[in-house]
């Protein structure tokens, strides 16, 4: 009796994994899995550097990138692509009543009415892409414990910035200023970063936050050399001025002289400025990514917030 009930109770509160079974890769020729078992064996080769068992792990990860790229080049490829996108269209609309009630019911009560204005997040300015510029930082709220306190930290990125009620609140002395997110790709990394940006976006005092991808920087940098329109001060100006900063993707550096020392100038300046700003990157640790930081931002990082592990499982595995 006591199992039933407490079954009974489950059901009720739980979420099933999907409402609309998604279609397979092996229903189409390939191999379940194989994707995300490919980034598994990657991981492993990275840390298995300089041990006994590394030479087996290579030999496994060249086994399965080479099903990988056999599974990518086929014609059943194509065709489970297109099976996942309409899969998902009909998944997320059969979601969207649910998630819409679950994040209102969610949302602190002073968000709420913050968040309910949609509108104003389609800011082209921003840089935030087309897919995440409607997301909110609760949207995937889910039996996930992690990644539910990855969320509540980094709204305090927010409510330590605006107020009332959250300026009463705020500490003395420096602020989570400087936050990073590091682990595998699916985990809602960007999600998460584009949710709080629009919450920026909705209920901040000036509609001027930024996403941009590492590499996109760089790039939009180096075509000021060209552009008598706007100087690179003038850019670098407008990255700092931003009210919070997303820069994705930190693992596609290049990691030249002149990267890492535009990187460095940009998170002092915006640490000097009391300005939010966050870092997303998937390194197979957090040790891993800190290596490929500059030691002032890794300082920065351990004085200001540190570095979520992005360890819970992927969400588009589920």
């Amino acid at each position: 009796m006591d199992n039933q009930q407490s079954s009974g109770e489950e059901s009720k509160t739980s979420k099933p994994r999907y409402l609309i079974e998604p279609p397979t890769e092996s229903t189409f020729g390939g191999i379940d899995g194989i994707y995300q078992r490919f980034q598994d064996a990657i991981a492993a080769e990275w840390k298995a550097q300089n041990t006994a068992e590394g030479e087996a792990i290579r030999a496994e990860k060249k086994r399965l990138q080479n099903q990988w790229d056999a599974w990518q080049r086929s014609d059943g490829y194509k065709r489970f692509n297109e099976a996942m996108d309409e899969w998902r269209r009909k998944e997320d609309a059969a979601w969207a009543p649910i998630k819409n009630a679950e994040c209102r019911a969610s949302l602190p009560k002073e968000l709420a009415p913050i968040m309910r204005r949609r509108e104003v997040y389609r800011d082209e300015t921003s840089g935030v892409p087309n897919r995440y510029r409607s997301v909110n930082i609760f949207d995937l709220q889910c039996d996930i414990p992690e990644y539910n306190r990855a969320a509540e930290l980094l709204l305090t990125l927010y409510k330590l910035r605006y107020g009332p009620p959250f300026e009463s609140a705020a500490p003395s002395g420096i602020l989570n200023t400087l936050i990073a997110i590091n682990g595998n790709r699916g985990t809602g990394k960007t999600h998460l970063a584009c949710g709080l940006l629009n919450l920026f976006q909705a209920g901040g005092r000036r509609s001027n936050s930024k996403y941009r991808r590492a590499a996109d920087l760089f790039v939009e940098l180096k075509s000021t050399f060209n552009d008598k329109s706007k100087s690179q001060g003038q850019l670098i100006a407008e990255w700092v001025d931003a009210d919070f900063m997303v820069i994705d993707e930190m693992q596609q550096r290049s990691g030249t002289p002149f990267e890492d020392a535009l990187l460095v100038n940009l998170i002092d300046q915006r640490y000097g400025a009391m300005r939010p700003t966050l870092l997303i990157a998937n390194y197979p640790t957090a040790d891993d990514f800190s290596a490929q930081l500059d030691d002032s931002v890794v300082s920065r990082l351990q004085e200001c917030g540190g570095i979520i592990e992005a360890t819970w499982p992927s969400f588009r595995a589920r």
